[in-house]
């Protein structure tokens, strides 16, 4: 799966990056918002951060520090310390079967996946396709819960925390925030640029390698998106599911960038909702988060409101 020549260098960055008009800022907080107020009607905790990348003093959110479970956005944390303790991306690693997570979307959770992968394929399919299984493999090799969290310390994660396994090294995923989890995504794409952090940058690069979601053309508008979603349904021991997405989307030619977190919590059987209306909610409070993310890439994009106020235009 890894191979050197796939690892594409970014695209020449804008000389100078432009700030989102003041009402076209004002417009993205007030829709933001509206969404928010929506999804807490029925009970959906929203936090979120945007920062425009040209104006940092431009930040707008709710709850930014609030901690949450933070599901896959923890393996973000993880693809770090990999890449700040050098693993070497040609490294085999062998692993019991009995490790498999048949539960997870990457391609080490399928049954019929190889035991064995270099270090540079299990990062990829840790962030690209959120696997597990990688997470179960390559926690070890970083020293366990322990070592993980004190590498956190240091990068200035004060609230991002794994915990530690049911045995050995391994390491459970835990708590993160909106301004935490943005840190993490930000932290991959700055540093020394070495393989295993092309690796990585690649594989949040949407279809890159591992060929999720879009890169697409609006008009002639050339829009780049970084992103990384955590998704936690639970079951009904658990008090609440948890959807997520931190993502950095830029257009080429417009000079414009911006990055953010969305994260959500829905209440499930501890608060007394029954099973169906828990998913209800719960699928609620992930359109929700895809409705923010697209006013976020919709801004920009660039648009404008017609006359009647009702719907975008691209122009």
């Amino acid at each position: 799966m890894y191979n050197k020549t796939m690892i594409s260098p970014e695209s020449q960055q804008p000389e100078r990056l432009q700030p989102i008009e003041p009402t076209e800022w004002e417009r993205l907080c007030k829709q933001l918002e509206k969404r928010r107020a929506l999804a807490e009607r029925v009970g959906i905790e929203v936090d979120y951060l945007i920062v425009d990348g040209a104006k940092r003093e431009n930040t707008e959110g709710k709850g930014v520090d609030d901690v949450l479970f933070g599901a896959s956005l923890g393996k973000l944390g993880i693809a770090k310390v990999a890449i700040d303790l050098h693993l070497d991306p040609e490294a085999i690693k062998v692993w019991d079967p009995a490790l498999r997570d048949g539960t997870g979307s990457g391609f080490y959770d399928q049954e019929r996946a190889p035991h064995s992968a270099m270090i540079a394929d299990l990062v990829s399919d840790m962030l690209g396709r959120s696997g597990n299984t990688p997470l179960r493999v390559l926690s070890p090799l970083l020293g366990g819960a322990e070592a993980i969290n004190a590498h956190y310390m240091q990068k200035g994660y004060q609230r991002t925390r794994v915990f530690p396994g049911e045995e050995g090294n391994r390491v459970f995923l835990g708590p993160t925030t909106p301004r935490e989890a943005l840190m993490m995504l930000e932290d991959i794409f700055q540093g020394p640029e070495t393989d295993l952090a092309s690796i990585a940058q690649d594989s949040l690069r949407l279809n890159r390698i591992t060929n999720q979601g879009i890169r697409r053309s609006v008009r002639g508008t050339y829009l780049g998106i970084i992103n990384k979603t955590g998704n936690y349904h639970g079951d009904d021991a658990d008090p609440y599911s948890v959807a997520h997405d931190v993502g950095i989307v830029e257009s080429v030619s417009r000079k414009r960038k911006l990055k953010y977190a969305i994260m959500t919590k829905s209440p499930r059987s501890d608060r007394g909702i029954k099973s169906a209306k828990a998913a209800a909610v719960r699928l609620f409070a992930e359109w929700t988060v895809g409705r923010m993310g697209a006013e976020i890439a919709n801004t920009v994009e660039g648009y404008r409101i017609d006359e009647l106020g009702k719907r975008a235009m691209w122009y």
